[in-house]
């Protein structure tokens, strides 16, 4: 027969008058396999802390102690050793909260959530909170913050997607859920830095608010607004290209308002939607009485003179390679033109290969970086580089397309350094197609 207490005698109960505590902080147990086994060698040394059901005599409900009870169950036990307590409600969460931190490391979630009832529902103060679960005010309120998360980053934070840090610092934009949900959805090496990523989703959603405003506002004037096109618009051209003041063009029906959005916040810039109507070419009835003098396309006229200049520069190098060529400038061109052609993933195993450590970038490891320092040394390290960032590619490609003609050269040149080459690293047959094509069904 069970013998209860109210002094905190320690008793046992037999284990199906025990009831785990659907509140439990920690949640699921989890595996409790090995527990098990200890348990069926030595018994349950430490008791477990539970409290008399209300209106259910010899039943108990757990408060300390549900993996010691579900791994004493698996080992075939009877009885488990019990300290029988009277406790308030508060009191009980509050031994169930310190119990899981002194004993494992509770999800920071179901910690905040245990400080929530705490707080809400027992009238705790933060100091006689962080007093009594012995961790600091700071402490305390920063897991209670958590709690303002929306949902997906909770649920981040719960998946271990985000880092206790990572899910302070979206704190800053906790009243923003589409913003946070944005940062959620950007790549995992984005989001290192998250103090600068939220403030910069933030910078981005704060300028697109008042870019809405500023259309509305316009709009409710009377100002036509056309959709921004970007650095090269088609539809329209800046009065500031066509050369005509904004107060004598505001009248036109071609006249318009774009609102642009840059680093700084958002800015309108007054824009004609037809140029021809300034010209002789329109029809005398669509024609403005504004005319302006045919200039030249600003960006046109500098498009021209880039291609000028590119095919001079082609026609000079074409002259030069029929001549000797500096050996020193000419591996400086090609590596350079290896690292910019190279991606993150070429560059990350070409360092791998040097066995170089990345620089730290404002998005994660600067490989790049990292050879290119690497380059500066001397020409045998540009050389060492070189083939490191040839190499990286030519496994890459190897790896997504298996070993096609294309990979001949590499394999040639690390055969030349001394390796042997296995059966599935043969070349393939002279007249055998690197793509066949299938027959016609």
């Amino acid at each position: 027969m069970t013998t209860t207490t109210t002094d905190s005698r320690i008793v046992a109960v037999p284990l199906d008058e025990l009831e785990p505590a659907d509140d439990n902080l920690r949640g699921p147990v989890g595996d409790v396999s090995e527990l098990a086994r200890s348990i069926a060698g030595v018994g349950v040394i430490e008791p477990l802390v539970v409290v008399p059901l209300d209106g259910e005599p010899r039943r108990y409900r757990i408060v300390a102690g549900h993996r010691r009870h579900l791994a004493a169950a698996k080992a075939g036990l009877d009885t488990v050793p019990c300290l029988v307590r009277e406790m308030t409600e508060a009191e009980r969460v509050e031994v169930m909260l310190v119990e899981n931190l002194q004993r494992s490391e509770i999800p920071v979630l179901a910690e905040a959530t245990g400080y929530f009832r705490l707080v809400s529902e027992h009238g705790y103060t933060i100091r006689r909170l962080a007093r009594q679960v012995g961790r600091s005010e700071r402490h305390v309120r920063a897991r209670l913050a958590l709690l303002e998360l929306p949902d997906a980053a909770q649920d981040a934070v719960q998946k271990n997607e985000l880092t206790i840090g990572q899910a302070e610092a979206l704190l800053a934009a906790k009243d923003k859920p589409a913003v946070i949900e944005a940062i959620l959805a950007e790549p995992e090496w984005r989001r290192r830095d998250m103090d600068q990523v939220v403030a910069d989703a933030l910078r981005r959603a704060g300028h697109e608010e008042r870019r809405e405003a500023l259309v509305t506002e316009l709009e409710e004037a009377g100002v036509r607004v056309v959709p921004s096109e970007g650095y090269r618009p088609k539809s329209y051209l800046r009065l500031s290209n066509l050369g005509i003041d904004e107060a004598a063009h505001q009248d036109e029906t071609c006249h318009a308002v774009v609102v642009e959005t840059g680093y700084v916040g958002p800015t309108t810039v007054a824009v004609c939607t037809d140029r021809r109507r300034h010209s002789r070419r329109a029809s005398a009835g669509d024609r403005s009485d504004l005319q302006v003098d045919a200039k030249p396309d600003p960006e046109r006229e500098r498009a021209k003179e880039r291609r000028r200049l590119a095919q001079r520069r082609q026609e000079f190098v074409r002259s030069r390679l029929t001549t000797r060529l500096p050996k020193a400038a000419a591996v400086d061109l090609l590596v350079a033109a290896l690292l910019d052609r190279a991606n993150t993933n070429d560059a990350g195993r070409a360092g791998s290969l040097l066995e170089l450590t990345a620089r730290p970038g404002r998005y994660g490891d600067d490989w790049h970086g990292a050879l290119g320092d690497l380059a500066a040394r001397s020409e045998p390290d540009r050389l060492r580089v070189g083939v490191a960032l040839a190499s990286a590619m030519a496994e890459a490609r190897i790896a997504a397309c298996g070993y096609r003609t294309g990979s001949e050269r590499y394999l040639d040149f690390i055969c030349s350094l001394g390796y042997e080459r296995e059966p599935d690293e043969l070349a393939l047959p002279p007249d055998e197609p690197a793509d066949p094509v299938p027959p016609e069904s």
